[in-house]
């Protein structure tokens, strides 16, 4: 009985020592940092301004796509055109009002030409003369009608004449007045706001077009492309996502138990599950003031955790295989 039990106890020692000895060696590599060094996890992205998502300005149809996913895009070049060709004809048209409220502006305010006045004033001399004319006529008229020698309707016609002649003078002295003294200020004002109305209308509509049109704000490459052509993008839907792969680094995420352990300028080794047997030499160029929550494990989102953690940026020192959004792991040390 006593050998039994001995046997047992053995037995159950030597287990016990397996499993330690096994979870030991299941341990992932990153979260076992060697000494004097820092583990932790991150995500490979760009820098915030080497990263641009395109978005609609405007709601409106997609009437052009230029490019597709990878393609490589300069900084101002045009990547997509949403519908504008109803822009473009609502442009022309106030241009041609614009032009022509800015002539007539121009016109009232720098007065008239000499050519104009005196056309004016021999228009008047001709007024003058006509209506003479048609005073003389009524008088004669007058005196054969008394003497019945002409029909009361034939006078009736000498008199409108006259009168007609009276109201052309008017109108051509009021003409000479206003060219020899110009316009009432009011007027002028009046063209004025008329032309700059115009102009403002002329400025928002170039402006709308403009938006309907996605140039790219960086050299890089096309990440994503969100929508097709002749689909519709409501105001702020993503169109296209650019971005500079130069120049990308890790987003790691320290615990708080070593963020005093990590310091501006450290060395990085980074690695990961895609590329097992490498190494890629970083160096970490940010370390955040401040700790942050994390809710929610990274490696499974749906696993609820409370920690807080340490923000930490790092920049590769080589060229990498890596490619964007891949979770990799980081070993800070002194260097």
């Amino acid at each position: 009985m006593r050998r039994v039990l001995t046997t047992g106890i053995v037995l159950f020692l030597f287990t016990g020592v397996w499993l330690l000895w096994s979870d030991e060696e299941r341990v992932p590599a990153a979260t076992v940092p060697a000494p004097g060094s820092v583990a932790a996890e991150g995500r490979v992205t760009v820098k915030p301004d080497q990263r641009a998502l395109l978005s609609a300005e405007i709601a409106g149809r997609i009437e052009k796509i230029l490019v597709d996913n990878l393609s490589p895009v300069q900084k101002g070049q045009i990547l997509a055109v949403q519908y504008n060709a109803d822009l473009e004809q609502r442009i022309l048209q106030t241009e041609a009002s614009f032009k022509m409220a800015e002539a007539r502006y121009h016109e009232l305010s720098s007065g008239y030409r000499v050519e104009e006045i005196q056309e004016a004033a021999a228009n008047v001399k001709r007024a003058e003369s006509e209506l003479e004319l048609a005073r003389r006529n009524q008088e004669r008229d007058g005196m054969l009608l008394v003497e019945e020698v002409i029909s009361q309707s034939r006078y009736d016609a000498v008199v409108a004449e006259r009168k007609m002649a009276a109201a052309s003078l008017k109108a051509a002295e009021e003409r000479h007045r206003k060219l020899e003294q110009g316009e009432r200020k009011e007027v002028i004002a009046a063209a004025s706001a008329e032309m700059m109305s115009q102009k403002y209308a002329l400025e928002s509509l170039k402006a709308t077009y403009e938006k309907t049109i996605l140039r790219s704000p960086l050299d890089g490459i096309v990440i994503r492309r969100y929508l097709n052509v002749s689909e519709f993008a409501d105001v702020a839907a993503p169109i296209l996502e650019v971005a500079n792969l130069s120049e990308m680094i890790v987003e790691g995420e320290i615990n708080e138990m070593d963020a005093g352990e990590v310091k501006k300028g450290m060395k990085a080794l980074v690695t990961s599950d895609a590329f097992p047997d490498q190494q890629f030499q970083a160096q970490v160029y940010e370390v955040s003031a401040a700790l942050r929550n994390r809710n929610s494990d990274p490696e499974d989102p749906s696993v609820i955790v409370d920690q807080k953690i340490l923000p930490v940026k790092v920049r590769f020192l080589q060229d990498v295989p890596l490619k964007l959004g891949m979770r990799v792991d980081l070993k800070i040390i002194e260097g």
